[in-house]
């Protein structure tokens, strides 16, 4: 308790009965206090690491993504660090997550901290409903309660910058259970797709993401192998040169409520619009509510979705399938 003193400018003693108290020292609790409320353990990745380290902390660092994955342990809160890519260079992985429960942050935000599916040594390919070649993606996700944030996902030559699924389509042995993954702040870039989700269970939030130049689809959500994907919401994301679909519902696929909320979508040109901003094929019931939309063409969906207070080019209010309760 050196560093505890009173604010009269003495040192604290027990039983710590006279305060007010006040720090003068930097503090680090290893063990929280009374050994509660603290994450798991926290693993370290920088360009200047190297993978035979333990990444216990920067100076100690691994040099890939995939080191930082492979290090923690599933269901403890354990954290993965990412250090910037420096300019013009990437972090050539395409990084596997089995485990539950971690989660990965770029601690320099946007273009600094890139990861390129195209240059990893590794590639998962599996197909799409529609027999698209994934090559493969930047996080290929197979596990449940994962976070993702703060990076740069360039999936120039790969198919897209993260798959989330049962992954029966890698392999169709597979049938991960992968709910409640949250995927938010990341820009993509390039690659047939943004984000893939895959029979993705339940409970996945994609929120106050970029994306830019997919050149098929923003978010394609697919009917995996023998789950259903439901109950993603899609808020508060920009869509910005997509030149296919923003949101893409497969027409094959079981769903359950789908929410796209409060996005933007724009064309990259005038003469290259977007197929549809938002496109509902599945079953079940799906809302797209308080959209923006600098592109011609705008939602489509079927008489069972709620579609409402969504805004066309030019500040017209867009075209609504189920009219506003």
């Amino acid at each position: 308790m050196n560093g505890l003193r009173h604010t009269s400018g003495g040192t604290a003693c027990p039983p710590y009965s006279r305060g007010p108290y006040v720090w003068d020292q930097m503090v680090t609790f290893t063990g929280g206090l009374a050994g509660v409320n603290t994450p798991g353990s926290v693993f370290y990745v920088a360009k200047t690491g190297n993978d035979s380290n333990d990444g216990k902390s920067w100076d100690r660092a691994f040099l890939t993504i995939q080191a930082g994955v492979d290090a923690t342990t599933a269901n403890k809160g354990d954290v993965v660090l990412v250090g910037p890519s420096g300019g013009g260079t990437h972090y050539n992985e395409n990084v596997l997550i089995t485990k539950n429960g971690i989660r990965l942050f770029a601690i320099v935000r946007g273009k600094e901290t890139r990861v390129r599916a195209s240059g990893a040594d590794t590639l998962y390919p599996f197909s799409t409903p529609t027999g698209d070649s994934i090559l493969g993606a930047c996080f290929t996700v197979l596990a449940n309660e994962v976070e993702i944030a703060g990076f740069n996902c360039d999936a120039s030559g790969a198919y897209c910058g993260i798959y989330i699924g049962d992954g029966y389509r890698i392999d169709s042995g597979n049938d991960y259970e992968t709910p409640n993954c949250y995927i938010h702040d990341i820009l993509f870039k390039y690659g047939t797709a943004a984000i893939v989700y895959d029979g993705c269970a339940e409970e996945q939030r994609f929120y106050n993401n970029e994306l830019y130049r997919q050149s098929d689809y923003g978010v394609y959500i697919g009917p995996g192998g023998s789950r259903t994907s439901k109950r993603i919401i899609i808020s508060d994301n920009a869509f910005h040169a997509v030149e296919g679909y923003g949101v893409f519902l497969y027409d094959a696929v079981s769903t359950e409520n789908v929410s796209c909320v409060r996005n933007w979508f724009g064309d990259r040109t005038a003469g290259t619009a977007m197929t549809k901003t938002i496109q509902f094929n599945g079953a079940g019931v799906h809302h797209a509510i308080g959209n923006w939309s600098a592109s011609t063409n705008g939602i489509s969906g079927s008489s069972t979705d709620f579609i409402s207070g969504n805004y066309g080019a030019n500040g017209a209010d867009g075209t609504e399938v189920v009219a506003e309760a």
